[in-house]
């Protein structure tokens, strides 16, 4: 098994080093979820690819500091020809400064949208 991690859009945060502790603190702590650690332990010999990634989806700043919002998705695929590819999803909320407050994980679902959401004009 290989595990790896890296974001799927570069950051256009002005501050290139925060953003990168952001980025390996969305996927580790996505890893750090029973859910998560559970499905590792039973891809765990060398027929398969676990690979994280990761989306900004925004935030905002106030006064004591900036939220921030990601993506993050855990890949599982099989070593073989042909192999289809299991995708996990989570969101990943937290805090910069974090003041001592952990992120939050909440699993998703993709969805079909139903078109009436898109019935605006450009």
């Amino acid at each position: 098994m290989s595990v790896s991690s890296s974001a799927d859009t570069p950051s256009t945060s002005t501050a290139p080093s925060t953003s990168t502790a952001i980025s390996s603190l969305a996927i580790k702590t996505v890893q750090q979820q029973d859910k998560i650690k559970s499905l590792i332990t039973q891809y765990t010999n060398d027929n398969y690819t676990i690979s994280f990634g990761e989306v900004e989806m925004g935030g905002h700043c106030g006064f004591v500091g900036c939220q921030w919002q990601k993506l993050v998705s855990m890949v599982i695929t099989a070593k073989r020809s042909n192999a289809p590819s299991v995708t996990y999803l989570s969101v990943v909320t937290g805090q910069t400064p974090d003041r001592g407050a952990k992120p939050t994980v909440r699993f998703v679902d993709l969805a079909d949208m139903d078109s009436a959401k898109w019935a605006f004009k450009l």
